[in-house]
């Protein structure tokens, strides 16, 4: 993450704009429709808490597919959603939008084996995330588990090396 970025965000939650989620100090920065909340923690760690779960859950090695659901909101409605909070917040809009883990967190659902994630996930990448993401990309394009319709998203992404 960006140093400026993280000391920012560190200095809002220090100065009480952020929240206490549990124990975690966070600054919330979505709220999607379901009711879960995602925000940053003083070390730039997106963390989540959601409607039914008491305890925040912090994205991590082991925890991204918990974070599938934000891959339900159009990714370009994340970023307006971001960029406002961003402007709310006086932060810069670019770097806290690319401090969302999009590769991590679609790396994970290509993976999973659910064809709706995976479809979702297919369909949040950008262009620029293609390349990391090769290996998996092509997986799915051959998976025999996943609908044609899937599979011919994905044989579209994959990027020649």
């Amino acid at each position: 993450m960006d140093p400026q970025l993280l000391a920012q965000i560190a200095a809002l939650i220090a100065e009480g704009r952020g929240e206490t989620w549990d124990t975690v100090a966070v600054l919330p920065l979505l709220d999607l429709e379901s009711g879960s909340r995602f925000g940053l923690d003083p070390k730039g760690i997106w963390v989540t808490i959601m409607p039914g779960h008491p305890a925040p859950l912090c994205f991590g090695p082991g925890t991204e597919r918990r974070f599938a659901e934000l891959l339900e909101t159009p990714r370009a409605e994340v970023e307006q959603l971001l960029d406002a909070r961003a402007r709310a917040y006086g932060l810069p809009s670019d770097p806290l939008t690319l401090s969302v883990p999009s590769i991590e967190l679609v790396r994970a659902v290509l993976g999973s084996g659910a064809a709706h994630f995976t479809r979702l996930g297919l369909l949040w990448l950008l262009p620029s995330e293609l390349r990391f993401l090769r290996k998996e990309i092509a997986a799915v394009a051959v998976d025999n588990r996943m609908p044609r319709t899937v599979k011919e998203i994905a044989q579209r992404l994959v990027v020649p090396e």
